[in-house]
């Protein structure tokens, strides 16, 4: 898991990849990230309000809604397919749908340990967001797996604003970790 990812003027998240698309966006209730221990400073966690649900074909990202014009606007999450395991979606009783299960920590992510995760809906696009986001999440472990089984890492230029004391900027990935760019400045 990723925090603060870069939003463009639009709020929409910046692709890290020039192969990813974002397919699927809604409104939802809140998005919650728990791991560690419980006690303050002891673990990742995050707590969004109602925000947005952006989803690629490798990740999903929350972005929280500002409500006033000093709010931060990168309070942000991202999370790979292939670290989400045991995950359901789930309608109680009452009407209230979520989709909730566990997250493995990436490198550089911010988890402590295996998080829990949950993300609850309002009151329209459950059943459109499940129906895009299963077959995602049923061919990411293959596709991990494929990855992860790739001797050297892949180089990955992505085109980025250029800072005034730095000749290039280079993103790569490392075999072990597909889904997490790292971005190196020379």
């Amino acid at each position: 898991m990723s925090f603060n990812v870069g939003l463009h003027e639009s709020q929409t998240p910046l692709l890290v990849s020039p192969y990813e698309n974002f397919i699927f966006t809604l409104s939802t209730d809140t998005f919650t990230v728990q791991s560690g221990n419980g006690y303050p400073g002891q673990g990742g966690c995050f707590y969004g309000k109602k925000g947005r649900c952006f989803v690629s074909q490798y990740r999903i990202v929350y972005v929280a809604k500002q409500n006033r014009a000093g709010d931060n606007a990168h309070k942000s999450c991202s999370v790979p397919f292939y670290a989400i395991k045991e995950w359901k979606f789930h309608a109680d009783y009452f009407g209230k749908k979520t989709w909730r299960g566990h997250v493995n920590p990436i490198q550089g992510g911010g988890l402590l340990g295996i998080g829990f995760f949950q993300l609850r809906f309002e009151s329209h696009g459950f059943e459109e967001f499940q129906r895009h986001l299963e077959p995602l999440l049923e061919q990411s472990r293959e596709l991990y797996e494929k990855i992860a089984a790739m001797q050297t890492p892949s180089i990955l230029m992505v085109p980025a604003a250029r800072s005034e004391n730095t000749q290039h900027c280079q993103a790569y990935f490392s075999s072990k970790e597909p889904f997490t760019i790292y971005k190196m400045v020379e």
